[in-house]
């Protein structure tokens, strides 16, 4: 079955779907979800799309035909001749019978996208800090003896809206507190990609942060504690200044009584629906991927929790986001236009990059978004 009109449509548009996920694992829900967002069709009709197409697809293959999807790739059955191989517990040898294996073979389109795809920077992988404190400084205006670090070639898109807190799930989900005053803080809105622009969300907060299914957890003005279902807030036990959550759910606040760095550090336990206290005390909070939260305390100082102590890095900042990969970006305490500076962590130490600002978030593949002093939102692309 070769060239199928239909298939060659779908072939494109799955093509088109794929690249506009964020940089994730994608499963059978994600694409569903975005065909029926591309197409401007309900996620029942996307999914029988979905499944007529595989269903053909599979079809085609059991006869033994090829099915080609012009500029995505060719799906086709090969025959593998029986073979000796050795038995994996007792090491003899027995006879591994013919069988017919599915192949795919990339498409022109398909493998010049992924060779031009951005790659993000590994996340760091060193978690023992300098042990001299070194307030981040501004590049040097000399030539960099070393490659240049990609970062450096980015720029910042200005994204429409106006905002005072910003946060990022592990799926690419934006979401912000905006500047239209309510009556517990300020609106929040959700960033709808298609439509280029934000969404308005009832309810108000003063702080925000997203959990990996793309559902914001909020702290209002009187400090408490809401999460978003999807239809309505419900509102959670205890008090917060500040809320971060990783990308495999784990929830963190600093809250409660002040303490000497700010306030006390808490861990959201799902079991027991309660929160647990962790030593030491913050302001601005963060969560990494495997659910180790990162905090600022009240003299700016940056540490990161080791699952029973805190490590201290160097500088210092005045917010922090890690984003679901790892990428450690923070707010530093050097004045700059637009705010503060803005500092990526490379495993060693704190790199600087154009611009500033006053709040920051953390994307999958690691692009910062991020809040100026005129509450502009940036994008760093």
């Amino acid at each position: 079955m070769k060239n199928n009109s239909v298939l060659t449509f779908i072939g494109v548009v799955l093509l088109a779907f794929m690249f506009s996920l964020p940089a994730q694992a994608m499963n059978k829900q994600d694409l569903v979800r975005h065909m029926a967002d591309k197409a401007g069709i309900s996620k029942s009709n996307a999914t029988k799309v979905l499944n007529s197409v595989t269903k053909r697809i599979t079809e085609a293959l059991k006869k033994g035909d090829k099915v080609t999807l012009i500029k995505f790739g060719a799906f086709s059955v090969s025959k593998r001749a029986a073979r000796t191989g050795r038995d994996p517990q007792t090491g003899k040898p027995i006879t591994i019978p013919a069988q017919k294996e599915v192949r795919f073979k990339a498409g022109s389109d398909l493998i010049k996208l992924v060779e031009n795809a951005p790659v993000s920077s590994p996340p760091p992988t060193s978690s023992t800090p300098p042990t001299q404190e070194a307030t981040p400084t501004p590049p040097s205006t000399k030539p960099p003896s070393a490659k240049p670090t990609p970062w450096s070639k980015r720029k910042w898109t200005r994204m429409p809206g106006r905002a005072n807190d910003i946060a990022i799930g592990a799926k690419g989900h934006v979401w912000i507190i905006g500047t239209n005053k309510e009556g517990g803080g300020f609106g929040i809105y959700r960033f709808s990609f298609k439509q280029t622009k934000w969404n308005k969300v009832p309810g108000s907060a003063v702080r925000i942060a997203v959990g990996p299914r793309g559902n914001a957890w909020v702290v209002n003005k009187q400090g408490n504690i809401f999460r978003f279902t999807g239809k309505k807030w419900a509102k959670m036990p205890g008090k917060a200044h500040d809320i971060g959550i990783g990308a495999r759910g784990h929830v963190w606040i600093t809250g409660g009584k002040k303490e000497k760095g700010g306030y006390g550090i808490y861990l959201w336990n799902g079991k027991t629906k309660k929160w647990g206290k962790t030593p030491g005390s913050a302001v601005r909070i963060s969560v990494g991927p495997k659910g180790n939260a990162w905090v600022v305390n009240n003299q700016g100082r940056i540490f990161r929790f080791a699952g029973r102590k805190w490590i201290r890095y160097p500088g210092k900042a005045r917010d922090i986001g890690i984003g679901a990969r790892g990428h450690a970006w923070v707010v530093g305490t050097n004045k700059m236009p637009g705010g503060f500076g803005v500092f990526r962590w490379n495993g060693k130490t704190w790199k600087q990059v154009r611009g500033g600002l006053t709040g920051i978030a953390v994307g999958p593949r690691g692009n910062p978004w991020g809040v100026n002093a005129a509450k502009h939102i940036f994008w760093l692309r």
